[in-house]
């Protein structure tokens, strides 16, 4: 299933509206995989990896890497985007939930200058190629990914 969600950054109303109004059991859905920011390659990276913020908090990120997806944890645990994604509020109806990103931080965001000559096509197809094999894995397979220790977020927001 695809879904497109509004109004991330005025408080994830898309995506709670979603969680709480899913179209299916939120129980069938084995997981949520968010995408956004992925048209620039983070300087802190290893060439053509993304992040996956949460990547600790399940089994999903590891076993995604391993299959093949240029993945890594996200470096910026202090920006808390983990909870401030739209895959938040699935993973706050216990979906394991997490949002892939390139350059999260990049310094032209929401500004003038952040316009498609910023855009980074080159990097944007071979990460996002890096992920068919493994989601196409995990969307036609048997592998549930699991929340790790406390990585499940508790129904309080911060």
């Amino acid at each position: 299933m695809f879904a497109c969600y509004g109004a991330e950054e005025l408080g994830l109303i898309g995506s709670s509206y979603f969680g709480s109004h899913a179209p299916v059991p939120l129980r069938d859905i084995v997981a949520n995989i968010e995408f956004e920011m992925v048209g620039a390659p983070d300087p802190q990276f290893a060439s053509g990896s993304l992040m996956m913020t949460g990547f600790d908090r399940s089994t999903l990120g590891p076993t995604l890497r391993a299959r093949g997806a240029l993945i890594m944890p996200d470096p910026y645990p202090e920006e808390k985007f983990f909870e401030r994604s739209d895959n938040y509020s699935l993973a706050l109806e216990g979906v394991v939930a997490h949002t892939i990103s390139g350059w999260a931080t990049i310094p032209t965001l929401h500004t003038t200058a952040d316009t498609v000559a910023n855009i980074d096509f080159a990097f944007m197809t071979r990460a996002i190629q890096s992920l068919v094999e493994p989601v196409t894995w995990l969307a036609d397979g048997d592998f549930r990914p699991q929340w790790t220790g406390e990585g499940a977020p508790s129904k309080v927001k911060p």
